[in-house]
């Protein structure tokens, strides 16, 4: 049996209260890991790409 191969991208269907933050946790915990969110509300998504983290995104 090969060994695993390591994680080096995760895509995300979702970013509402349970994708969203676990994803960004995830982003901040493993910088090696690519993450992608992706989901069918384009505000959402701009909320997570918003700069400005004083303002909560959910």
């Amino acid at each position: 049996m090969p060994p695993p191969r390591p994680v080096t991208s995760i895509c995300c269907l979702g970013a509402g209260y349970v994708g969203g933050p676990t994803m960004a946790v995830i982003a901040d915990r493993c910088p090696e890991i690519q993450v992608t969110v992706v989901d069918l509300n384009a505000e959402r998504i701009a909320a997570w790409n918003d700069p400005d983290l004083a303002q909560p995104t959910w």
